[in-house]
């Protein structure tokens, strides 16, 4: 039995930092892309981070680690249990679930959010590597920094209410089923 201890531990060590530094590609890809000089305007540095001063805002590192911990929350939450040895059987895919709509339900938005992962981490890789390997000689890099606004605006807000509906769900209807 303690075997079984060690390995589920272990796993999820591995789980929790192969997440763990998919996310922080996925944050310095991103980084790359709104530290980039844009083709519009002056060559002025578009940065997310900085507020109209140039002095850095929370609100703009928020608003690109968001997106990231709305992604990988289910992950990091599953990767926790195993470390804990707490996992519990109720695990269809990410998410815990009773019944089995609720099951098929999970299984889906698992399939999902691992579709948005590598969706994401995809798009932000070829623009990374893009932007990177421009030459300035010429001209500046195009600009796709609203491609991007809006992508982390559809993961906050889909992966967002995912969540709340989950937790809701958790909280209240598995809790009168106890």
């Amino acid at each position: 039995m303690g075997n079984k201890k060690i390995i589920k531990s272990s796993s999820g060590v591995l789980g929790l930092l192969v997440v763990l530094g998919l996310c922080f590609y996925q944050l310095s890809c991103l980084t790359v892309i709104f530290f980039t000089p844009a083709s519009e305007g002056q060559g002025d540095y578009y940065d997310a981070t900085l507020d109209a001063e140039g002095r850095g805002s929370i609100m703009g590192v928020l608003f690109i680690l968001i997106p990231l911990l709305l992604l990988f929350y289910p992950w990091l939450k599953l990767f926790f249990a195993l470390i804990r040895n707490s996992l519990r059987t109720d695990y269809y895919g990410l998410f815990i679930a009773k019944g089995k709509v609720a099951r098929l339900i999970s299984i889906l938005l698992t399939i999902l959010n691992i579709g948005t992962i590598i969706w994401f981490t995809w798009n932000v890789s070829v623009e990374a590597d893009k932007i990177s390997n421009w030459s300035y000689e010429y001209a500046l890099c195009s600009d796709n920094g609203l491609f991007y606004i809006g992508a982390i605006l559809r993961v906050i807000a889909f992966w967002g209410t995912v969540h709340l509906a989950h937790g809701i769900y958790h909280r209240i209807v598995l809790r009168k089923q106890i």
